[in-house]
């Protein structure tokens, strides 16, 4: 958009110079006196040049704006010689010639007067130099045509200098050697622009898209400056729902690039065209852009894009849901309802703005799952559900199912469960434990037997299970009532026999266990029939026998004794019946030299003064014996020790355990035989 200026002179001046050159003068003056040899100077000589410059200060210009051109007009105001003045008629066509320049080099900041002497390479025009122009070619006038009146000239209208000044020189062509002044008149400067307007704004939305009515409806743009950078200060908005036969403007004096429509300012269904000019830091608007379209209907959110869980997750630790809310007409999510299921099993669970929804830590059940998740707008629009996603739950196991619990007195337990490493089995009755298995590998049947024998009476079944990572179901619990007819009473009959017992049982019942109890150890043993010889060792000792019917028992009364022997027994393990039993030595009572040990290994360190001990884990304990025997007891020691590689020992003292030889040697001599041997222990 092309605009004209006029700028008037705001400085002008003017000068002479001759010979000698010592007569020097500059002023900041509205008139130009361009003469040529017309006066004597002080010094009596004929003055032999004169030229003047104009300055033009072009700040008053905005910045946003490009010259395009300058047209300088000068008035002619009197063209005189020796000091009587002509009119134009007298001129006639008399060559009264000025040269015009466009100059940019000059400083007319200083206006005092000054010798020639410092000026620099100032010298007579004649001589071709000036250092008043560009090297651009002046533009020439006959000032005689132009005598009262005004000549006018287009020069050079780029590279405007940052000072915004221009100065334009206008000298005498001396070439005619004549004696005129001319005076010129205050100079008048026509600027020409251009005005530098931002771009149109683009990028224009919505547009192409549906919006709800129910909220405000923002309309945004982008505002770009490509010349100048400015930024934005104000807009003009139009919109129409009647394709412009109508419109409403929106103006506002901002840097923000949006606008926002309030709620409920359209129908649904309405199409709404819109376009906007922003103008810049200057005040200049753009070109409006091009129109934009959007319809108004009915707006719920896509659905909900599934982010986790999605792979595993360990609910030992807070489990956390989450998922992106989708929307595209610019809607917040105000509300949300997920749900997970494992199998039919559903959890549904609700919200509003969050896009997380965390369960606690240990809440979620172990296994396979799936989630999903729908969401509602601001306006409580819901979109689709999302598609079931699926995740593994490293976590709490289900609760074991009991499927039944036999009424006899051991009861079979049996259950189902969908993952088991291990289990734990508990019998109460009341506050007291009856039975406990403590943790069990996980079994392919899951069954087990009470190995207790349960008085009659109600109790309650505790199970829970544990999956591979360690994590324990809650427990299932059933009550149950163990009832039975007890069977007749067995009586048993006890008699200690040389390193021996021997018991006899009464019983009606196929099915006998023997209990044995010497120093709070209790072994229990199924009994083939009615008669038994207990190998034991020395020490007080309690009996007893339980009768065992399909699904009851009965105990018979204890029997209590004791049973000594001095030195030790050894038998093959497999036929403990063939023992011997060594008590003396030739010279003395020796009966043995035990040696209990740990494995374990000692190692040097530097920096330690003293070894490091590492042990392995493992013991080992070893007797050595010697004893001397009469011809027949060593027959019947050499005979069990030929035929035996595992020997079973029996300690007048209390103990009994399996152990292998791992040396023997024999002496003899006129009164018998002196055995020694060496037996460590063995698990048996």
């Amino acid at each position: 958009m092309a605009q004209t200026m006029t700028i008037n002179q705001s400085r002008a001046s003017w000068y002479w110079c001759g010979e000698p050159y010592n007569n020097l003068v500059m002023g900041n003056t509205g008139t130009i006196v361009i003469k040529e040899g017309c006066n004597l100077n002080s010094s009596g000589r004929r003055e032999t040049a004169s030229a003047g410059i104009y300055e033009f200060d072009l700040s008053s210009i905005p910045e946003n704006r490009i010259v395009t051109g300058l047209r300088i007009s000068i008035p002619v105001t009197s063209i005189q010689s020796y000091g009587v003045s002509y009119t134009k008629e007298e001129l006639g066509e008399t060559p009264n010639i000025i040269n015009v320049w466009r100059s940019t080099r000059y400083d007319l900041s200083d206006f005092t007067s000054k010798s020639h002497t410092q000026l620099v390479e100032m010298k007579n025009p004649y001589d071709g130099y000036s250092i008043l122009t560009d090297t651009e070619s002046p533009v020439s006038f006959n000032a005689s045509l132009y005598l009262f009146g005004t000549m006018s000239t287009t020069i050079p209208a780029d590279n405007i200098p940052e000072n915004k000044k221009i100065y334009v020189m206008v000298n005498r062509n001396n070439s005619y050697q004549q004696g005129y002044a001319i005076y010129l008149g205050a100079a008048s400067l026509a600027v020409t622009y251009d005005t530098i307007v931002p771009n149109a704004p683009t990028d224009l939305v919505p547009n192409g898209s549906i919006r709800n009515k129910r909220g405000p409806i923002r309309l945004s743009w982008t505002y770009l400056d490509e010349q100048l950078g400015t930024l934005q200060s104000k807009y003009d908005l139009i919109y129409s729902t009647n394709n412009f036969a109508t419109s409403q403007t929106i103006s506002a004096t901002t840097s923000d690039n949006y606008c926002d429509i309030p709620a409920n300012t359209f129908s649904e269904g309405q199409q709404v065209r819109w376009r906007v000019r922003a103008y810049n830091s200057f005040g200049d608007p753009s070109e409006y852009s091009s129109v934009a379209l959007f319809t108004i209907g009915a707006t719920p959110p896509d659905k909900p894009e599934p982010l986790k869980p999605v792979n595993v997750v360990n609910s030992a630790d807070p489990v956390m849901f989450g998922w992106k809310y989708v929307d595209q007409y610019q809607g917040t999510q105000g509300a949300y309802i997920l749900q997970y299921r494992k199998g039919s099993d559903v959890t549904e669970l609700t919200g509003t703005t969050s896009n997380t929804h965390t369960i606690g830590a240990g809440l979620l059940e172990g296994g396979d799952h799936q989630w999903r998740v729908k969401v509602a707008n601001q306006y409580g629009e819901y979109s689709e559900w999302s598609d079931w996603t699926a995740f593994y739950s490293i976590g709490r196991p289900d609760k074991p199912i009991i499927t039944s619990i036999s009424g006899g007195c051991r009861p079979l337990v049996t259950w189902r469960v969908t993952e088991e490493d291990a289990w734990e089995l508990k019998i109460m009755q009341g506050d007291n434990t009856k039975y406990a298995t403590g943790t069990m590998p996980g079994m392919d049947d899951n069954q087990y037997q009470i190995p207790e024998f349960l008085p009659a009476g109600n109790y309650v079944l505790t199970l829970r299970v544990r999956n591979v990572y360690g994590l324990w179901s809650e427990e299932s619990k059933q009550a149950f009532t163990v009832s039975f007819m007890f069977p007749a009473r067995p009586i048993l009959y006890v008699t200690p026999y040389k390193e021996t017992v021997i018991l006899r049982i009464e019983s009606e019942t196929e099915r006998n266990l023997l209990y044995r109890e010497i120093d709070g150890e209790i072994v229990v043993r199924e009994l083939a029939g009615s008669d038994f010889t207990d190998f034991t060792v020395s020490g007080d000792y309690r009996y007893f026998v339980r009768s065992i019917t399909e699904d009851g028992y009965m105990d018979s009364d204890p029997v209590t004794g004791s049973l000594y022997f001095e030195g030790i027994t050894i038998a093959g393990t497999d036929s403990p019946e063939e023992y011997v039993r060594l008590q003396t030595t030739y010279g003395e009572a020796i009966w043995k030299t035990a040696t209990p040990a740990n494995d374990v290994s000692l190692f040097n360190c530097n920096g330690r003064l003293y070894p490091v001990a590492q042990y392995a884990g493992y013991k080992s304990y070893i007797e050595t014996h010697e004893y001397y025997l009469e011809k027949e007891e060593y027959q019947q020691f050499e005979a069990i020790q030929k035929k035996n590689t595992l020997f079973f020992i029996r300690d007048g003292g209390g103990s009994a355990f399996r152990a292998v030889m791992t040396n023997y040697s024999v002496k003899q001599n006129y009164f018998g035989y002196l055995i020694s041997f060496t037996v460590e222990k063995v698990e048996g």
